[in-house]
């Protein structure tokens, strides 16, 4: 008898989008985009039809409502929203305010189909980093429910009211806290792509400072206030350092003092030490709160004026060390998932671009690699 058996047919999707059927694999039929479109950056057919379908019309009964071949929100989709309500804490940070803040989240985006999906793109991402057995199917989760909430936020008719504000501050906060990510996760892959990441996120940050002290008094009247408080993103915020931090960063003002660089990046520099200082002085203040003091990581990028990207483009040593010592303010935050290692990924790098010359200004920043 023979060995050979006759070739099985491939079995197509019938419902999938055109792209996939195209290259014949299996399409999740996910809409307004199907994963595989959306993590390989091609236009989805579905994206197409959302836009050109009507509702048909004759024998159908219009009274009765049609069943959708994909709900809008699963299952899964719910167990990502319990985590989120069950453990306020674990997923935003901010100690015993936590349920307070995510309460106040929760009110518009059940109300809000594009916070709704942010909500749930960053719970999915937080899953992704915690649980390493479905980290891939959780971050593509993440990406599909991050476009479709963005697709959905564009479409939206912009209200400016101090009602419809809020719910546009909280959906740039969740995003924020997707770019942050980002950033500081390029550390582990490779200088320059960081610093390319850094200057991205930079101006994102300051725009968000900028919208935050412009309508500050409808983001007072929600909870949502104490992570802008936690970060200095508020219009009250205080420069002054307490003497702890001015001690602990001596080293890196008379690096500046004796440095040759060009006026305009060592005003940048300068300007750059400041934020830093600030940054460690919140962190401080909220020493004993061990979530809401991560949220101080974030606070050099509010402040950190947009020139000093330009002296870490041009590899100036003098910045690659202010660097670094944010970096060990970064390695204190690792409790955030937001953060996690990347302070000692970042020393590392810049240790190694860094020639013996500089050692003495990164003293603190070599200590932190040798810390468990």
């Amino acid at each position: 008898m023979s060995e050979f058996r006759p070739r099985r047919a491939h079995k197509k999707s019938r419902g999938g989008c055109k792209p996939c059927k195209d290259r014949h694999v299996k399409c999740d039929e996910m809409r307004p985009q199907c994963v595989n479109c959306l993590t390989n950056e091609r236009q989805c057919s579905y994206a197409s039809e959302q836009l050109t379908l009507a509702p048909r019309t004759g024998t159908t009964n219009a009274s009765l409502p049609q069943p959708q071949s994909q709900p809008v929100f699963s299952l899964q989709h719910m167990s990502l929203l319990v985590h989120v309500t069950t453990h306020p804490a674990e997923f935003i940070m901010c100690d015993e305010l936590s349920p307070a803040i995510i309460s106040d989240i929760l009110k518009p985006a059940l109300e809000i189909h594009y916070l709704m999906d942010a909500l749930l793109a960053l719970s999915a991402l937080q899953h992704s980093l915690q649980n390493p057995s479905s980290s891939t199917n959780y971050r593509l989760l993440s990406i599909q429910l991050q476009g479709r909430a963005f697709s959905l936020h564009n479409d939206s008719a912009i209200d400016s009211s101090a009602h419809g504000i809020l719910p546009r501050f909280i959906f740039s906060l969740l995003l924020g806290y997707f770019s942050l990510h980002d950033t500081l996760s390029s550390s582990q892959k490779d200088m320059s792509i960081f610093i390319e990441k850094f200057g991205d996120y930079l101006p994102l940050i300051h725009l968000g400072k900028t919208m935050a002290r412009d309508h500050w008094t409808a983001i007072q009247a929600s909870e949502i206030r104490h992570i802008y408080l936690s970060v200095g993103l508020h219009p009250g915020h205080s420069d002054l350092i307490s003497s702890e931090v001015e001690d602990d960063l001596r080293t890196v003002g008379l690096m500046l003092t004796h440095s040759d660089l060009e006026q305009t990046r060592l005003d940048a520099c300068q300007k750059a030490v400041t934020s830093l200082k600030m940054a460690c002085t919140l962190y401080e203040k909220n020493i004993q709160h061990k979530q809401l003091r991560t949220q101080a990581g974030a606070t050099f990028l509010v402040y950190a004026p947009l020139a000093f990207v330009d002296a870490l483009k041009e590899s100036q040593p003098e910045a690659l060390v202010i660097l670094a010592h944010w970096g060990v303010l970064l390695y204190k935050c690792r409790d955030s998932w937001v953060v996690g290692d990347c302070g000692k990924q970042l020393i590392r790098h810049i240790v190694f671009n860094l020639g013996p010359k500089w050692d003495r200004f990164m003293e603190l920043p070599k200590e932190v690699l040798s810390w468990e």
